[in-house]
């Protein structure tokens, strides 16, 4: 009888100590990112045709796990650091394109909402052979639902360089 409680009461604990584990892993989402850029071309919303394209570089491909319902943050970025500017009297400035993605898992789906962010440099002539630059960012939001392992593509065509920039994203429970 003593050695059955003991199986028992070893069980019971081995399942206590494995049951928080198991609830936070499933809370925990995966979002594969990748940033792919082009200036002349059409970019192809498919991985296969995408790697024989040519003149379609992929920047990067992070990817953040996160909790349901917390934000996780990507980042392709510069410093940049005026060389006119004492570097102890301003802070470099971040330059380069910022995703925020807040996922929540809603049954078999993940709604998601993000923030794009597209930061850039824009030099300019100014009189009397100066150079003026100024730091330009444009966000794009959006929001939406997919089914876990389904991909998830937008474009984003820049106004001030004609650039276009496609992020593919894959959110995962696994």
């Amino acid at each position: 009888m003593k050695t059955t409680i003991n199986i028992i009461s070893t069980v019971l604990y081995a399942l206590l100590l494995l049951l928080p584990a198991s609830l936070s892993a499933a809370e925990q989402i995966t979002v594969k990112t990748k940033f792919i850029e082009s200036s002349k071309r059409a970019i192809p919303h498919d991985l296969a045709k995408l790697a024989k394209v040519k003149g379609i570089d992929i920047m990067t491909a992070p990817s953040v796990i996160i909790k349901s319902g917390q934000q996780g943050q990507i980042e392709v970025i510069r410093e940049h650091q005026p060389a006119s500017v004492a570097p102890s009297v301003f802070k470099p400035v971040a330059v380069g394109t910022t995703l925020r993605v807040t996922p929540h898992l809603k049954g078999d789906k993940i709604a998601f909402t993000f923030r794009f962010t597209v930061s850039e440099l824009i030099t300019n002539n100014a009189p009397e052979g100066q150079t003026r630059s100024e730091i330009s960012s444009r966000d794009l939001y959006v929001s939406g639902t997919c089914k876990d392992g389904e991909e998830v593509w937008f474009d984003y065509l820049d106004p001030n360089s004609a650039k276009k920039i496609t992020v593919w994203m894959l959110l995962t429970t696994k």
